[in-house]
Formats: C-alpha cells, sequence, structure tokens
C-alpha cells in the first residue's frame, strides 16, 4: 500500500500536453492529461473488472458468479436515493455515461463547467454503491430486454458466433450483459460481494482530461478517496487450448445481404508487449485490406466485396484476436482469398515506403484523437489497462515498427489453421433463426 503519494510529470514534445501520473496514498492510480486550450474536460473511472471475471480467489475461497454480473453492477451504480446519479450530473452541466467490457467497468463524464463538482459526483457513487434487493429485482426486466433485443442485431451475433468459434471455454465467448438465465440468479448480495471485491483502488485508474489541472483533481481526490486496503483477489479464468474451438459457425437472420466475420486467433500477450503487438496487427490489417490495398481492390473489380473489410484486435490476459468483418455473397472465397493474401505477404514481404505511409496516417490519427478529451482520457485508461505508464507509448511504438515486425506478427497471429468464420445469411422468413 502506497504511504506517500508519488508525482511524476511527462510532456509531449509536439503538442506541450504534459501528463500527470499520480500514485495516490489511498491507492489509487491517477493521470491527468492537462490541456488548458481545450473548452471541455473529461473523466473516467476505470475498474479491471468485466464479463470475463465470472471466477476469482478471495481470501483462498474459489468464487462462482454467474454471467452477466459486472454490467449489472454497472447498472445499479448508476441508482441513489436523489432520483439517479445522471441527474446530479445534468443538474451541474455534465453528461456521464459508463461501459463494462471484458476485463474493464468504465464509468466516465464530460462537462464543459463545474468539473471538480463532476468529479465529486463520480468518486462518490462509484466508491459507494446503494444496492438493494429491490432494486436488483426492478432492474432486471430492463437487462433482460436490453440482452434480448441484442439477439436481433446481426453484428452483435456475428461478434459474438465467431468468438463462440475461435474459444472453447474463455469466457469472452459469452455475451458481456450474460443471459436471461445467468441474470436471473444475481442477488444484491452478489452484487455487494464482488464490489467489495474489485472496486479497491488499487485495481482502478481516474484518468482525466482537458480543460484541467492535476491540482483540482487532487484536491477533490484527498477529500473524498477512501484509502483501500490490498488488493488481493486473483481472477480465475479457465484454462484455454490453442486450437479453435469451431472453423465455421452460421446462422440465418433478418439482413439483406450476407455478412461474415473471419476470426484469427493466437496466444495472450501482457503489458508493452500487449499494446505494441496489437498496433502491429492494426497496421498489418490495414496493410492487407485496407481501402488502398491490391486485395481489396481484386475483391471489389471481382464483386466479391462491395465495401473494404473493417478490422479489430482483441487482446487481454487470456486472449488475443485479430477480426475482419464484411459483407458478400462468397465469403469462405473472401477467406481463403484473405489467407493466400498472408501468405503472399510472407513470401514476398511488406513495402518500407507503404509501410511508412501508413504510419504517417496512424500518427497523425493518434495526435487527432488526443485533441479530444473524451479520446483522451480513454487512451490514459487504456495505457493504464496494459500496465504502460506514459500516455504517449503508443506513438513512440508506431515509430519503431519494421517490415519484419509486420511479417513475424503475420506468421504468428494470421495463421489459416487458427483461424474461425462466422456468417449471417439472410433469411426469407423472419421468425427464424437457426444456427450451425
Amino acid at each position: 500500500m502506497n504511504t506517500e503519494r508519488q508525482i511524476f510529470r511527462e510532456t509531449d514534445p509536439l503538442t506541450g500536453d504534459t501528463c500527470v501520473r499520480i500514485l495516490h496514498e489511498s491507492g489509487l492510480e491517477i493521470r491527468v492529461l492537462e490541456q488548458p486550450a481545450m473548452h471541455t474536460a473529461a473523466a473516467e473511472f476505470a475498474v479491471r473488472y468485466g464479463s470475463v471475471h465470472t471466477a476469482f480467489i478471495q481470501e483462498g475461497k474459489r468464487i462462482q458468479t454467474p454471467a452477466g454480473v459486472a454490467h449489472y453492477l454497472e447498472h445499479k451504480l448508476f441508482e441513489n436515493e436523489d432520483n439517479g446519479v445522471s441527474a446530479r450530473f445534468a443538474a451541474i452541466g455534465a453528461s456521464d455515461n459508463a461501459y463494462t467490457g471484458f476485463d474493464r467497468t468504465v464509468c466516465h463524464f464530460r462537462t464543459h463547467r463545474a468539473f471538480p463538482e463532476a468529479l465529486a459526483v463520480l468518486l462518490e457513487f462509484v466508491q459507494h454503491p446503494q444496492i438493494t434487493q429491490g432494486g436488483v429485482e426492478h432492474e432486471r426486466g430492463i437487462i433482460t430486454q436490453e440482452i434480448v433485443e441484442y439477439y436481433d442485431d446481426a453484428d452483435d451475433r456475428m461478434f459474438f458466433q465467431v468468438l463462440e468459434a475461435l474459444y472453447h471455454a474463455c469466457p469472452i465467448r459469452t455475451d458481456v450483459a450474460g443471459t436471461p438465465e445467468s441474470i436471473a440468479q444475481i442477488t444484491a448480495e452478489m452484487l455487494l460481494q464482488c464490489h467489495s471485491a474489485f472496486y479497491n483502488l488499487h485495481n482502478m485508474v481516474l484518468s482525466c482530461a482537458g480543460n484541467v489541472t492535476a491540482a483540482e483533481v487532487l484536491e477533490t481526490a484527498d477529500r473524498l478517496l477512501i484509502p483501500a486496503p490490498p488488493f488481493t483477489v486473483q481472477p480465475a479464468l479457465p484454462p484455454e487450448p490453442e486450437t479453435v474451438f469451431a472453423p465455421y459457425r452460421e446462422r440465418t437472420m433478418a439482413v439483406g445481404r450476407t455478412q461474415f466475420s473471419l476470426g484469427f486467433k493466437s496466444a495472450p500477450a501482457s503489458g508493452m508487449t500487449q499494446m505494441r503487438e496489437k498496433l502491429i496487427c492494426e497496421l498489418a490489417a490495414d496493410l492487407l485490406t485496407g481501402a488502398c490495398s491490391p486485395f481489396y481492390e481484386q475483391m471489389r473489380q471481382s464483386g466479391l466485396l462491395p465495401h473494404p473489410l473493417s478490422a479489430e484486435v482483441l487482446c487481454g490476459s487470456e486472449w488475443f484476436a485479430v477480426i475482419f468483418d464484411g459483407e458478400s455473397d462468397e465469403p469462405q472465397t473472401v477467406a481463403d482469398a484473405l489467407c493466400k493474401e498472408c501468405a503472399s505477404a510472407l513470401q514476398n514481404g511488406i513495402d518500407p515506403a507503404l509501410l511508412q505511409d501508413l504510419k504517417r496516417a496512424y500518427y497523425r490519427d493518434e495526435i487527432t484523437a488526443m485533441q479530444s478529451p473524451e479520446d483522451a482520457a480513454a487512451a490514459l485508461t487504456e495505457n493504464w489497462l496494459a500496465g504502460c505508464t506514459s500516455p504517449f507509448a503508443r506513438t513512440a511504438l508506431l515509430a519503431q515498427i519494421t517490415p519484419e515486425e509486420i511479417c513475424d506478427v503475420l506468421a504468428r497471429r494470421f495463421r489459416q489453421d487458427r483461424a474461425a468464420l462466422s456468417v449471417i445469411l439472410p433469411d426469407d422468413d423472419t421468425d427464424t433463426n437457426d444456427e450451425k
């Protein structure tokens, strides 16, 4: 446990933005990107607790919870005795929201005034949940409806279908919100137990950016943060084989054209290695299938792809996957062609000039994103989750990436024998929804 606060400062030589990193004596890490030229400010209060943490070890005891507890808890945090937390934010001119991911829960707000007051609301409601069984019962129907609505969302079904095909046991193959059956088991006691276990300041970060100073943040933090005991909870994720669960999955839905996701599964990474390999995979995906790539031009001219593929890299403590999404009447043909394109790139190498042009575009996008306080606060949180101390690390890593590293990642993380194809077929009868 920290007994004295430690403060570190780092300035971006290009923008002049200063990031102040504070290891607070309460146990919380605080990151503030001071941007005095901005008209707004944003903050995120994040915890390393998400949908995958359905089992954990606490004080030597294994605790198993149903799917969806982290998301349910996020919903319940926003209730209090005064008509809800969002009403408190709105009263001071701030807009708030929250989300639950596979490995995190993030509560955040944006405001153009009264930042200290809004930050006080954020710190108070996240640390002091007001959860009753009556409130849990009331919320159950709302969350059930949310889950059921996503069952009719083709993009959502395609996404989780490819994860179900790639992974045998890892909980990312289950909807973040859980299922109607799993959330029926959730109780107020269970939510409070998980809040006590994971919402420990040593397991959390406060990220602030925009027209705000570290001194302002610290004044509120010193007043409201409650020192936390050491964080000792150990997540207990099931072992995951290297192989894919199923190479192909399909279902029919009410869509106008066949949609597909092609996923590549590979070994997880952590810390700076994870951040670096994620960035290299993003570059590799753009080089292979981007709007200016020979692959896309060939697919477009042949009528196989009306639009470029989109790509996403999912990574966490126990998973790493590169997923391509698109529309095509012949998804298997496109998938096979993409795998051949990977093999060709490995054989012929990566054009250094093309890579350099793409790196410049990425660098421009990184600088632009950091000029949005909301995006900047999110970047601070993302870097903390990756174990990175600098908010400028991604741009520094970008400059170092070589064509040889692209090829190395293509060989390890774009393997055809670790690929799975998820397809959503148009269904003339919208009352049916079959899966194979």
